[in-house]
């Protein structure tokens, strides 16, 4: 038999013997050696872990009727029960890995933001240095432009006193001439 017809078949029994129904658990499931062969196939040492917890549970479904049922009932729910720790551990194992790698990301992106803190911080101080040297020499920015104001002016009256002078060179040289 394989284990998906047993599946079906323990669900079967199952729900059967939750209604109060008598059934005949070993037509329908097989004997205790192949369920017992499918047992030790597939369990491995993190279902020690629920075994006292299953074994608990199995204890509390003895049926008076039939004694060679309760055997058989028995072991499937352990093999149901090992079944669920196998899946259960999985699910909590992917959900720690999932968190672990949360962790190392949180951890690498905080180390980012550390590094892009201190670049901000620097580039803020830079800029404040620039701003205040900028209001240093803004005194001397105003003189500048204050002295190429009178140099344009200056430079307009060169041209003008040039134009003058050669005027003045020309009658000079109209009165020599007469």
């Amino acid at each position: 038999m394989d284990d998906s017809s047993n599946d079906r078949q323990a669900e079967e029994v199952v729900k059967a013997y939750s209604k109060g129904e008598d059934v005949d658990v070993t037509k329908k499931v097989g004997t205790c050696d192949e369920n017992a062969d499918s047992i030790s196939k597939e369990t491995n040492s993190e279902s020690d872990i629920f075994e006292e917890a299953s074994s608990n549970s199995i204890s509390e479904l003895k049926e008076p009727n039939a004694a060679g049922a309760n055997s058989t009932l028995n072991s499937l729910c352990e093999d149901m029960f090992t079944k669920l720790a196998l899946y259960l551990n999985g699910e909590v194992d992917a959900t720690i890995e999932d968190y672990e790698l949360l962790k190392q990301m949180n951890v690498a992106t905080a180390s980012k933001y550390e590094v892009m803190l201190k670049i901000a911080k620097n580039v803020g101080d830079n800029l404040h240095e620039v701003n205040q040297k900028f209001s240093d020499l803004q005194p001397y920015m105003d003189q500048i432009d204050q002295i190429e104001e009178s140099v344009l002016a200056l430079e307009q009256a060169a041209y003008k006193l040039d134009i003058y002078s050669k005027k003045l060179e020309e009658r000079l040289k109209q009165a020599d001439r007469l």
